[in-house]
């Protein structure tokens, strides 16, 4: 039986948490994959542009900017 979930990722929040980074190159051609701030108990801000810029910059550009805001 085939089964269709979403992955969100929570790249800042996983950092605060120390819960490690998410592999994004491994799920960004997921059909749902999409980025979420979790909340300000484990985060400073709840800015999806700060989430893409913390992956961007994390992953040194290996995945662009316009694949990740498809997300």
């Amino acid at each position: 039986m085939e089964k269709s979930c979403g992955i969100v990722l929570c790249p800042r929040s996983n950092i605060f948490l120390k819960v490690g980074f998410p592999k994004v190159e491994h799920v960004i051609d997921y059909d749902k994959v999409a980025l979420g701030t979790d909340g300000l108990s484990s985060n400073v801000s709840l800015s999806v542009v700060e989430e893409v810029k913390a992956i961007y910059y994390k992953l040194e550009g290996e995945v662009s900017t316009k694949e990740l805001l498809k997300l």
